[in-house]
C-alpha cells in the first residue's frame, strides 16, 4: 500500500520541493498532475495542520501556474488517487483552464444577518456528477453579494475573470472571492484603496482555492 496526502492538483508535474520539514512530490495520470505527501497516517486536524497545509500549497503555487488546492485531510492509496484524477478529468481540465495565470483576491464584509445559501445542485440520481457539480458552482456564482460589498465590486468588475460569493454565517462574514490575471493585483487593490476597513477588507493574492472543485464529492 502506498498511501498519500493530496495538496494541489496541477496541469503538469513539478520537481520535488520541501516546505515546513514535508517532501512534496507529483505524480500524474490522464495528462494532469497531484502535489503530493508520501505519508503513514493522515494529519491530525488542528489550527497548526492547517497552517501547515496553507503554506504547502502557497509554496507549490509559487512554482506552478495553473493549481487547484485541495480541502484538507484528502489522504487516499496512490492507485486511488490516479483513478480519480481519470475519472474526474473533464472537471479538472475546465477548472484548470479557468485559473490558469490567475490569482484570488478575496473580499470580507461584516453584516448583521447571515443571507440564505443556495442549495446543491444534484443529478437525477442524487449524486454530485462533474456536470451537475459544475452547475452548483455556477449558481454559486451568480448567488447574490452582500449589500455591504456590492460597490467594491462595482470598483473592480472590469478585472473580474470569475466570482464567488459565500454568505454563510461565519461570525457574520459574507465573503466575495474574485478570480483575477496575476499582472491586474495592483489594478485591484488601487480600485480598493477607499474602502472602508470597518466595513470591508481585501486580502490576496492567493491560489484560486474558491475555484477548485471538490472532487471528493
Amino acid at each position: 500500500m502506498s498511501l498519500v496526502y493530496v495538496f494541489a492538483i496541477t496541469r503538469h508535474r513539478a520537481e520535488a520541493l520541501a516546505c515546513e520539514g514535508h517532501r512534496i512530490d507529483f505524480t500524474g495520470a490522464a495528462g494532469v498532475a497531484a502535489a503530493i505527501e508520501h505519508i503513514a497516517a493522515p494529519p491530525p486536524l488542528s489550527e497548526a495542520s492547517l497552517r501547515v497545509q496553507h503554506e504547502i500549497v502557497l509554496r507549490i503555487a509559487a512554482v506552478v501556474d495553473e493549481i487547484l488546492p485541495v480541502r484538507f485531510g484528502a489522504a487516499m492509496e496512490l492507485d486511488e488517487l490516479h483513478r480519480l484524477l481519470i475519472s474526474r478529468k473533464a472537471v479538472i481540465d475546465e477548472a484548470l483552464d479557468l485559473v490558469r495565470g490567475r490569482v484570488q483576491m478575496t473580499i470580507r464584509a461584516r453584516q448583521s444577518t447571515p443571507a440564505p445559501r443556495s442549495a446543491p445542485v444534484q443529478s437525477r440520481s442524487g449524486k454530485v456528477t462533474g456536470t451537475a457539480y459544475l452547475e452548483g458552482r455556477r449558481a454559486a456564482a451568480v448567488q447574490l453579494p452582500s449589500t455591504a460589498t456590492a460597490p467594491a465590486i462595482a470598483q473592480v468588475r472590469t478585472v473580474v475573470v470569475a466570482e464567488r460569493h459565500d454568505t454563510s454565517s461565519r461570525g457574520n462574514t459574507a465573503s466575495t472571492y474574485h478570480l483575477i490575471e496575476r499582472g491586474d493585483v495592483q489594478r485591484y487593490r488601487s480600485a480598493l484603496t477607499d474602502l472602508d476597513p470597518a466595513v470591508a477588507t481585501v486580502s490576496g493574492p492567493w491560489p484560486p482555492f474558491a475555484f477548485a472543485p471538490d472532487l471528493w464529492s
